[in-house]
Parts: C-alpha cells; structure tokens; sequence
C-alpha cells in the first residue's frame, strides 16, 4: 500500500514563494536600470557607478554570516516581517538619494536588510515544508528566484522607458525641473490634443538645460505640448495664469481669454502672435488699463460657478461682463468677491489661492496650480 504524500502547497508554502518572489522582482528590477539613472539622469561617472552597485553587495555580505544567530534567537516570523517591511521602504529612499554617498548608503541599508530577509525566509520556508518533500519544496521555492530574475528586468526597461526610474522604485515621478505652478495653463481640444502655455522664466530659472532638452523633458512629464510665452523680466512672477485662462475645447483650437495691456507693447505683441497661431484667443479690454487688472483672468472655475476677482474699481463690471459673455454656460453662476487687498499684497487671485484635485466633472479644463 503506497504511503500519501503530505501536502506541499500550504497556505504558508505558498506565501514564502510569493514573499521571495516579489523580494527579489524588486531587486532585479533594480539592476538594469540603476546603472542608466544613474549616468543619464544624476550624471555619475562610470566608476561611482561601480560603487553605488558594489554597495549593495557589501552590505549584504556584512550582514548574512549574522543572519542565521538572529534567526534562531529571535522568532523567526516576526523577524522575518520587520526585515522584508524594512527592505521594501526603503525603495523610498532612492527618491530622496540624490548623491553618490546618499545611493551608496540607502543600498547598503537595503543589501544588509535583504541578507537578513533571505536567511530568515529560506529557514521559514525549510521549516513549513513537509520532511518528505523538502528537496522538491526547495526546488519549486527557488525557481521562483529564476522567474524574477527573467521577468523583472523586461518590466523594468519598459517602465523605465515609458515613465521613468521612479516609477520602478514605486513613487510618483519626480521632475529634474524648477517649475512654478502659476506658470503652467493647460488647454485642450476637442481632438483631446493637450497644450501647456508657460512663459520662458523657465529657461532662466533651470539654467543647467538648454530650451529644447527643457521642452522635451515638460513635454514628456506633462503629456503636452509647450506653447512659451517671453518673459517680461519686471514681472517678478512671470505667470502665465495671470495672462491666460482656458475658456473651453470645442474645437480644434482650443478658446483662451487673455489680458496683454500690462506688457510693453512688443512683448504684448509676441504673446499675441504665439497664442494666435495655436488658440482662438479672447482678449480682456478696459476703459482703463489698471496694473492689476490681469487679476481678471487669474479666477476660479469650478463644476457649478465661477468666482471673478474683484478689485474695487470700475474694471470690475467690465470684466464681469466679458467673463459672462465668454462663458455663457454659466450664466446666473458667476460671481464676483473684491479681494483687493490680496492681490495687492501677495500678487496673486483666485487661481493662485486653490488647487484643482478632480477635473472629471469640468469639461475639458485642467488647473495645476504646482509642479515641482
């Protein structure tokens, strides 16, 4: 009578595959873009390369003959949580990381922690594996070694490609580029086509890139084309959310109010001419052109009404009949609060002073009021 065989693929032998599986996905993810970021987007030499790399290693090497006496003074479970817990966030630590020696010591912490999530996995594993089934266990527990060896890299290039390193390391991506969210205006059309209109303080304000590597970097983060306005250099902002406002994309160029008169009048006339040549553009007009009239065009547009700036003067009423007329959806849902003193002190309006979080319910219109 043939003896039945104990069952290998528990609930806790299934949970060490998957925990060594994911452990090391996330290393050999790691491996074939690290070397790419970190010449192409920090600019390390070749041999800081080697470095960064072997520091991992090191410190896995520092920590593992100590594993196996951690191991079996401590409970193994617990021991084993707190080290993979530990390894894992510290992927977080590569997006604050951004010198040789702050790389060099956030692989080391994580190579010491992997030593320690290793040894103590494996003795978990051998101890949950039936006796008579141990050597095929071990078998089917390393091959999940060789699947994340096979599988991470091909994820890891393509996501590199596409969104970039920290996308790999599991957090938002986060641009080269010092960019004030007043100076970025999103317009789109029907056609779904995007467009980013941002004055060239950019250009002074990130001088270790050239216009075009500037541009490509925006466009990519961004998923827009770039529209540049000339900076005029006596405004102290230069923010294109106080010379333009999205009005809507119904079609292929997409509508914009716009308010030049604060400009001298060859700047003033460029501004016209590049967004003429993208966008169906309205200007503001004014009986008197006051300095904070561009105030106007910085309001606050939402799913249910929009809020006007006031200033006090007689402009007032003028803008708010432009605004009506250019936004006839929202007739008898437009209104006006003086905030005068706010815009004098702070140089800022409605749209300086919110931050957009859901734009599903807004027809074609997006507001990033910071990006960083």
């Amino acid at each position: 009578m043939s003896e039945t065989k104990p069952v290998l693929w528990n609930r806790n032998f299934v949970q060490c595959c998957i925990s060594y599986f994911l452990m090391n996905f996330a290393f050999y993810m790691l491996m074939p873009t690290m070397p790419v970021y970190l010449v192409e987007e920090l600019g390390i030499s070749t041999s800081e390369v080697g470095m960064v790399l072997s520091s991992y290693t090191i410190g896995l090497l520092c920590v593992r003959p100590f594993s196996g006496y951690l191991v079996d003074c401590f409970s193994r479970k617990p021991l084993y949580v707190f080290a993979f817990t530990i390894f894992a966030c510290l992927f977080a630590g590569y997006w604050f990381a951004m010198t040789v020696y702050t790389i060099m010591a956030v692989r080391f912490i994580q190579g010491g922690f992997m030593g320690l999530t290793s040894v103590s996995g494996n003795t978990i594993t051998i101890d949950v594996i039936p006796s008579k089934r141990r050597g095929e266990g071990m078998g089917f527990y390393g091959l999940t070694i060789n699947l994340a060896m096979s599988l991470a890299p091909l994820v890891a290039v393509g996501l590199y490609d596409r969104h970039g390193f920290f996308w790999i390391i599991g957090v938002a991506s986060k641009s080269k580029l010092l960019v004030d969210g007043g100076n970025i205006v999103v317009c789109n059309n029907i056609n779904e086509e995007t467009w980013v209109v941002m004055t060239e303080k950019v250009l002074i304000e990130n001088p270790d890139f050239s216009k075009a590597e500037i541009t490509s970097m925006l466009e990519k983060d961004l998923g827009a084309r770039i529209v540049w306005l000339p900076w005029d250099t006596s405004d102290e902002c230069g923010h294109t959310d106080g010379i333009v406002n999205f009005i809507n994309g119904l079609s292929s160029k997409p509508s914009i109010m716009a308010y030049f008169s604060l400009y001298p009048k060859n700047i003033a006339k460029e501004m016209r001419k590049l967004l003429n040549d993208v966008f169906d553009t309205h200007e503001l007009i004014f009986t008197h052109d006051e300095k904070n009239n561009w105030a106007y065009v910085n309001l606050l547009r939402t799913k249910d009404f929009i809020i006007v700036p006031g200033l006090g003067t007689d402009s007032d009423n003028e803008a708010m009949g432009q605004i009506e007329r250019l936004y006839p959806d929202y007739k008898g849902r437009i209104h006006q609060i003086i905030i005068a003193p706010i815009v004098e002190e702070y140089g800022g309006a409605f749209n300086c002073l919110t931050w957009t979080v859901n734009t599903e319910d807004i027809d074609s219109y997006i507001s990033i009021p910071g990006f960083v």
